[in-house]
């Protein structure tokens, strides 16, 4: 679903770093899709590991369930498609 270069939002209000990244636009990093055939399949809705940087901080791993494309990102793939 994601991939390199896209801006993301931070979505999961569960997760302890919500308040952290909720306001935030972070860019794409890497996507890791085996992670989310690594998992059981209790926990397949996570999705992929997406390793996510958030401003001028160090990237972050993140599942691809607490992550949602900005509306952006969705115009520019509209656009190159």
């Amino acid at each position: 679903m994601f991939k390199v270069g896209d801006l993301v939002r931070f979505t999961n209000r569960g997760h302890s770093s919500y308040r952290k990244y909720a306001n935030l636009v972070g860019v794409v990093k890497e996507v890791d899709d085996i992670a989310k055939y690594n998992r059981g399949s209790r926990l397949e809705y996570l999705g992929a590991k997406v390793i996510v940087q958030f401003g001028a901080e160090a990237p972050k791993a993140f599942t691809e369930y607490s992550l949602k494309l900005t509306e952006f990102s969705k115009l520019v793939q509209t656009a190159s498609a």
